[in-house]
């Protein structure tokens, strides 16, 4: 679950400095990166290829394929999270 909530964290703040940086106002930046924030599907088939190939050992595979599986069932609350979080601040801090 730590890893999981990283994953999440790590990935909603990287797209939101992203979406920041291309011009969007805060608010935006924060709601569009909780909805990127999610591993995705085809994380499996590249978890898949890269153990068949030796790349990764099994242990490592079976917590990639719970985190990435515990991501997609999470997206929902984080991005409720992050919704009732950027609507409750000031327009002032995230308008601009």
């Amino acid at each position: 679950m730590l890893i999981t909530l990283c994953v999440l964290l790590i990935n909603s703040l990287i797209n939101t400095l992203i979406f920041r940086w291309m011009g969007s106002t805060w608010r935006d930046s924060v709601y569009s990166g909780a909805l990127l924030s999610q591993i995705g599907e085809f994380s499996f088939v590249l978890v898949n290829m890269a153990v068949s190939i030796g790349l990764i050992v099994e242990y490592s595979y079976q917590i990639t394929l719970a985190v990435i599986a515990m991501t997609m069932m999470l997206t929902m609350i984080w991005i409720s999270v992050i919704q009732k979080f950027i609507y409750k601040l000031p327009d002032k801090l995230l308008v601009s």
